[in-house]
């Protein structure tokens, strides 16, 4: 899942808040455990500098890279390849 921070920066605080939940809804496909630390953890992630990462529950990882928040599934050893 990608967040495009200018699209996101331009929204209302409220607004913020709700996108936010909804994109860790969309990476996680759950709400349950979703708190509001969470979702503002996340929307502060979008304001910090390119590099920064939030670990959210069911193993999301939050990314910011350069103009974009970059929301994704962490591997579990077992899934992970070897080299």
């Amino acid at each position: 899942m990608i967040l495009e921070i200018s699209r996101f920066e331009s929204l209302h605080p409220a607004l913020k808040s709700g996108v936010a939940r909804e994109c860790i809804h969309l990476a996680s496909g759950r709400l349950k455990d979703i708190t509001s630390t969470h979702i503002s953890a996340l929307v502060k992630l979008a304001g910090q500098q390119s590099g920064r990462k939030i670990n959210l529950p069911y193993g999301i990882i939050a990314e910011k890279s350069f103009g974009d928040v970059i929301l994704f599934a962490e591997r579990c050893d077992d899934e992970k390849e070897e080299i």
